[in-house]
């Protein structure tokens, strides 16, 4: 077994103190290497931190990642599921990147990436949706 497996999968299943922030970023290694549902018990077990630390934009952020972790996961992509990925993005300013270091970038930036990957699956009627820009 990897190393970093063993750690994400101790990580999920065992509060060990860690905060949500680290949880976030051990899931989002998780998920760069392809291990989405290590990626997913690490994200919402750092959702649960994050509740508990009162950290509402961070725990946006991180169920952003968590749907387009969901969707990677998925053999058959949910048009409303890629959607609804596409609405958390664009409501969030600020976002970590997929890559290490997952250092925060433009939401924008991130959405750009993945509607050019997604949207190709979801009908047009579906994303002619006006949504209401962050403020």
């Amino acid at each position: 077994m990897h190393v970093f497996s063993l750690i994400w999968r101790l990580a999920a299943r065992f509060p060990l103190g860690l905060d949500g922030r680290t949880l976030h970023r051990l899931g989002l290694a998780a998920l760069n290497a392809g291990r989405l549902r290590d990626a997913d018990e690490l994200f919402e077990r750092a959702a649960k931190r994050y509740r508990h630390e009162i950290e509402v934009e961070a725990l946006a952020r991180l169920r952003a990642h968590q749907g387009i972790a969901r969707l990677r996961a998925s053999r058959v992509q949910d048009p409303q599921q890629v959607l609804e990925v596409e609405r958390r993005l664009y409501r969030l300013r600020t976002i970590e990147a997929l890559e290490p270091p997952f250092a925060l970038i433009d939401a924008g930036r991130l959405l750009a990436g993945w509607a050019g990957r997604a949207s190709a699956r979801v009908p047009l009627e579906l994303r002619l949706v006006e949504l209401p820009r962050p403020r």
